[in-house]
């Protein structure tokens, strides 16, 4: 890398033969795209003596003063463990990006996880005789942040997170064919995580075969992603589709959430039940939509709308309103099993709000407005 370079873009030695990279004495990298160091034939990074802003131990590159790991050599097959030195306490944007052939990373001090730190990290493993090996799994108790992107398209089979996590940013764990096999399902947030970003678990439970996602299933038997998540009291602020179109996610415990972001469980076709608490005041548009299999939801006391597409295209036959909604929003129930609805204290309902539903009688003696085909 010469003299001068400053910014490296996305994937600039893909398809080379290139096994080392040696980092020149007056090279200063500011700025990485996605999988800038993602190269499956480097073995080893070297820094030139007398760099300012690099170093490097056993081929891992390093920032000069220790405290980052800036890229790990993408072309190392290892089926041990690479506990990252102790001092080190950030991994950064892209580190590990397409490194598919290291066993576990045991994250040792690290407190920060950059954007894109692990993504499309590890894979199956097969040797020949039909086992297959899950490479790719993270481990650390110490970290407090984690990075957009961070581990999206990766194989980790839990989440890396403590009671010192305060943050896990959008799409941190999008498109995970594997995250939850290894807790039996099983996802918690602990109370010390503050921030969900957007999509943070978008897609849980597909692989992606041929630029096609499948669930993953289909592909390896009894192989589930996540079955059950159970939210942190301190969760404060959710991103829109948090855990959308997770293909297996069957069980929800809100914790102490007072809204539920939109699009926040759209999708989950194995959700069957769900009983929102009574803390929850708002839930968002599109929060429940396509989830295929659910039949039942019990709603909040002092919920005073059914916003946008909440439960459009569910399998709900009924439902039963606190008295304290008055409004329902465009799609609310479009495309559910509805048979009966108590319009007693609405006065408002959107467009196609009830459209190709069961629903054969309306009454309500409030409604002050009716939107587009709301009952086409």
């Amino acid at each position: 890398l010469p003299a001068g370079l400053e910014v490296l873009g996305s994937q600039p030695l893909l398809g080379t033969s290139v096994e080392t990279v040696k980092v020149s004495k007056d090279a200063r990298i500011t700025t990485t795209e996605l999988a800038a160091f993602a190269a499956d034939t480097v073995k080893a990074y070297e820094v030139e003596e007398g760099n300012k802003y690099f170093s490097s131990k056993d081929g891992v590159l390093f920032d000069k003063t220790g405290h980052t790991l800036v890229a790990f050599p993408a072309g190392v097959q290892t089926t041990d463990i690479y506990t990252v030195p102790e001092g080190v306490t950030a991994i950064g944007d892209n580190a590990f990006a397409g490194v598919t052939g290291v066993y576990a990373v045991d994250l040792n001090e690290v407190e920060t996880i950059g954007d894109y730190a692990f993504f499309a990290f590890g894979g199956l493993m097969s040797d020949g005789s039909g086992k297959v090996s899950i490479f790719g799994q993270v481990v650390g108790d110490n970290v407090r942040t984690i990075g957009d992107y961070a581990f999206s398209q990766s194989y980790v089979m839990a989440l890396p997170v403590s009671n010192n996590t305060v943050s896990i940013g959008e799409e941190a764990f999008s498109y995970t064919p594997l995250l939850g096999y290894g807790t039996d399902g099983a996802v918690v947030i602990p109370d010390s995580v503050t921030y969900l970003g957007q999509n943070a678990f978008y897609r849980n439970g597909y692989i992606q075969l041929n630029e096609v996602y499948y669930p993953i299933g289909m592909y390896l038997q009894n192989v589930t992603g996540i079955t059950s998540v159970t939210l942190g009291d301190g969760l404060k602020t959710v991103g829109t589709g948090a855990f959308a179109y997770c293909a297996d996610l069957a069980r929800v415990d809100f914790g102490s959430l007072t809204s539920l972001a939109a699009s926040m469980f759209e999708g989950c076709t194995a959700l069957e039940r769900v009983a929102i608490p009574d803390g929850v005041e708002m839930i968002g548009e599109y929060a429940f939509a396509d989830c295929t299999a659910l039949t039942s939801v019990t709603l909040p006391a002092g919920l005073d709308a059914i916003a946008d597409g909440v439960f459009m295209n569910t399998a709900l036959e009924e439902i039963v309103l606190p008295a304290s909604v008055a409004t329902v929003g465009d799609f609310a129930f479009e495309g559910t099993s509805l048979t009966s609805f108590d319009f007693t204290n609405i006065t408002s309902v959107g467009a196609r709000a009830f459209a190709n539903t069961l629903l054969t009688a309306a009454k309500g003696e409030k409604v002050t407005f009716v939107g587009d085909e709301a009952f086409a």
